[in-house]
């Protein structure tokens, strides 16, 4: 049996967010805050999340919450005071960012305009940036938080799952000691919600329903907002996130073994390897029947 979870992440509460990461308007202050060197839990080094002043917001939940920030300004507007409406409006917002080299950079690049025109193109181009850090700080912070709640349902064996075509999906898979597998897919893309969904493998009972229920029951604990119920689907078997196809495509392709002549009539020690390969192959094969529920 096999079942998918699908969230909708609308923020991260509990005041945390992923170390190094800063409030914009802290981050255009000089001096930079410690923060702790993180938990361990079973043996298994959690990341770090470290406090700060106010939730983290995914930016499609900042964009519902606020107006949107102007940076066109009527006839009349002074130059100087448009730049510090803008500035002020940005610091206003609960943005956070990991980059304050790149932010110094663009806001200094604003203080400088000497146009309204100016003013309008670089105010566009800084809540841009402002607005792609958070989302970064966002997706990253919440990977984390997947992680560490993986680690405290005994899923202790992470791994990373490239995506080569999109930079703003993160995916991993969490092992437990049974060979059962959380396969989790972020999808952070800036112009809609940022989305959750985790996928369970390798489980040939139901209980995959009640490991997906600890590990949404994780998340909570971490701080991970939702902002409507769980979808929770069965998928019959059969693979429903990308990630976890690729997860499996990993765990299931042939080990390459030289090639070597029998000798009077013996198996050689590498045609044993080949036929071992093979036969944990078909193992694996059986064994992965998924499990997705949301």
């Amino acid at each position: 049996m096999s079942a998918v979870i699908g969230l909708v992440a609308a923020a991260l509460i509990k005041a945390v967010v992923v170390s190094g990461a800063k409030h914009v308007s802290n981050a255009l202050k000089k001096g930079s805050q410690k923060s702790d060197s993180g938990a361990v839990y079973k043996g298994q080094a959690m990341k770090t999340l470290v406090p700060t002043a106010q939730s983290l917001r995914s930016i499609s939940q900042i964009r519902s919450e606020y107006p949107p920030i102007e940076t066109m300004f009527p006839l009349g507007t002074s130059v100087d005071d448009a730049k510090a409406r803008l500035i002020e409006d940005i610091a206003s917002r609960p943005f956070y960012t990991s980059d304050t080299n790149e932010l110094h950079k663009r806001v200094e690049a604003l203080r400088n305009a000497a146009t309204l025109s100016e003013v309008s193109s670089l105010g566009t181009d800084l809540v841009m940036l402002v607005e792609r850090a958070n989302q970064n700080v966002f997706a990253e912070s919440a990977k984390l938080a997947c992680q560490n709640a993986a680690l405290k349902i005994g899923f202790s064996k992470l791994e990373q799952i490239s995506s080569l075509l999109r930079s703003d999906l993160i995916r991993f898979a969490a092992t437990n000691h049974r060979g059962a597998t959380i396969v989790t897919e972020i999808d952070a893309a800036i112009d809609r919600d940022v989305r959750i969904d985790a996928e369970i493998l390798g489980l040939n009972d139901n209980t995959c329903h009640q490991v997906l229920d600890e590990f949404h029951a994780a998340l909570e604990v971490e701080g991970i907002v939702i902002s409507k119920p769980p979808r929770r689907a069965p998928t019959g078997g059969i693979c429903a996130l990308g990630a976890a196809k690729d997860f499996l495509s990993t765990q299931l392709s042939p080990k390459k073994v030289v090639s070597a002549p029998r000798v009077g009539g013996k198996q050689t020690a590498t045609g044993k390897q080949r036929s071992s390969s093979k036969k944990q192959r078909r193992k694996l094969i059986n064994s992965k029947k998924v499990i997705v529920a949301s």
